[in-house]
């Protein structure tokens, strides 16, 4: 069987995806944590953009596409709120 490059590139997210989640609940200090969850916020975004690509390019079905860019787009965002949570806070006093 032949590699498909959106497969490819799924499973490279994915799997730098899992091993960032594993590694920010593991074994980093609280202040690495943030760090980290903003990446995976970066990381998850930039999913929720090559699925929306591949779904207007018709490499995915159009129900699985929406339904992973809405997934990714809304993991983006709790990671956005749970990375920078706390830091206006911080900067106000």
């Amino acid at each position: 069987m032949t590699a498909d490059d959106t497969i490819v590139r799924f499973m490279g997210h994915g799997i730098t995806s899992a091993g960032m989640a594993v590694g920010a609940m593991n074994n980093l200090s609280a202040g690495d944590k943030k760090t980290a969850c903003k990446g995976l916020a970066v990381l998850h975004g930039t999913v929720a953009a090559m699925v929306g690509h591949a779904t207007h390019a018709k490499e995915l079905k159009q129900p699985v596409g929406i339904a992973n860019v809405v997934l990714h787009s809304a993991l983006a965002v709790a990671f956005v709120a749970r990375g920078f949570k706390g830091e206006e806070d911080a900067k106000v006093a």
